[in-house]
């Protein structure tokens, strides 16, 4: 009993290279036009996973994943759902992303009627990523 007690106490556990844990993990840092309530996210990127950071929007926020491994189109049913979600939306809608955008992102986007507006975006950060954050503008179809 003895020798296992001064093994407890004696020993000490390695890092591993992981953050420690703590009441606030994730450590998302929200800004104010993170935190605007009745906004549509518009999430973006590479598939890289970044969805923890949900929980911590406000709990009227919805969001839609365009890209990533399993990109929607809108001629399937999520796609038209997604679509239908994008032309009705009363309050915001804005992009959500961890890594820089690409020309296919810019593409998705306009498939789905919507363009980024780069004047207006800014970022937050968590203790794992640095979350990027654009309004989108919908596109008028002239015709």
């Amino acid at each position: 009993a003895a020798l296992t007690l001064f093994s407890v106490l004696w020993t000490q556990t390695p890092e591993w290279g992981r953050i420690p844990y703590d009441k606030d993990w994730f450590g998302v840092h929200l800004i104010s036009v993170a935190s605007a309530p009745n906004t549509l996210y518009i999430m973006l990127g590479d598939g890289s996973p970044f969805s923890y950071v949900i929980p911590f929007l406000p709990d009227s926020t919805r969001m839609v994943r365009l890209t990533g491994n399993m990109p929607l189109r809108p001629e399937t049913e999520l796609g038209r759902e997604a679509v239908r979600m994008i032309a009705t939306h009363p309050g915001p809608i804005r992009s959500l992303a961890i890594s820089p955008l690409e020309d296919a992102d810019r593409e998705q986007l306009a498939r789905f009627g919507l363009r980024l507006d780069e004047s207006d975006c800014a970022i937050f950060h968590s203790r794992l990523d640095e979350f990027t954050t654009c309004r989108l503008l919908r596109e008028t179809k002239s015709g």
